[in-house]
């Protein structure tokens, strides 16, 4: 839902500035007085391009919600700047700013708080039982881990990350956590145990049936009937 309102937001800007003529060639720019903030801090932002265009400004936190959105014109000279606040209570992590004017985009990059330092996290998948999930595949911001016996060990920077949980290819969790070093972050997953039985058309057992699982077309678990024909894809 954030990528679809993310996309929405973006192409909304774009389509406004399409409707302005491209007064120049020029290529867009844009930066930041410095690539490090604390909460709280004044950021400020300069834009260089076509004099005179109208430029959309997106900026998004670690976790890609919209801090600030806005719309300035560029000066005779191709040149505009403006400041913002950071708030107290900034998310840690990458920022990103985005930067549209007809016909071009520009994109930078500042982080609020840390200073790159990694702290750990253990991350247990549990079933609904509580039992560890063996073989589940954790994704923390885009890096993926595979759960041997339902744990994996991660190092990350402090702050709030986005934890994805996959099984058999499928996405069964996704949400966030905010880390501050050395907690463990139980997951609970929902899994069923599914039990099928094959019968031919006399309704007799139907032994060594072969049982496949589909998810969007592609098999994600499959099995074969046992002499009751009865199949437990794993």
């Amino acid at each position: 839902m954030r990528l679809v309102a993310r996309k929405l937001a973006l192409l909304a800007l774009v389509a406004i500035l399409l409707l302005v003529p491209l007064a120049s060639s020029q290529r867009l720019t844009v930066r930041t007085d410095r690539e490090r903030y604390e909460p709280g801090d004044i950021v400020v932002v300069e834009v260089e391009g076509p004099p005179n265009a109208p430029v959309g400004i997106e900026i998004r936190d670690p976790i890609d919600a919209v801090v600030l959105l806005k719309q300035l014109r560029l000066g005779k000279d191709g040149k505009a700047s403006f400041e913002f606040q950071l708030s107290e209570s900034a998310r840690p992590g990458n920022y990103t700013l985005y930067a549209a004017t007809p016909g071009s985009l520009a994109v930078t990059a500042f982080r609020v708080g840390g200073a790159g330092e990694l702290v750990g996290i253990t991350i247990v998948v549990l079933d609904p039982e509580g039992q560890r999930v063996e073989g589940a595949v954790v994704d923390v911001e885009g890096s993926r881990y595979t759960a041997v016996d339902g744990t994996v060990e991660v190092q990350v920077e402090p702050g709030v990350h986005e934890v994805r949980v996959f099984y058999a290819g499928v996405e069964v969790y996704r949400g966030e956590v905010d880390v501050a070093g050395g907690e463990a972050l139980e997951i609970a997953i929902p899994l069923y145990c599914l039990r099928v039985e094959v019968r031919d058309f006399l309704g007799r057992p139907a032994s060594g049936a072969a049982v496949e699982l589909l998810r969007d077309d592609t098999v994600i678990a499959s099995s074969e009937a046992d002499e009751s024909g009865v199949a437990l894809p794993p």
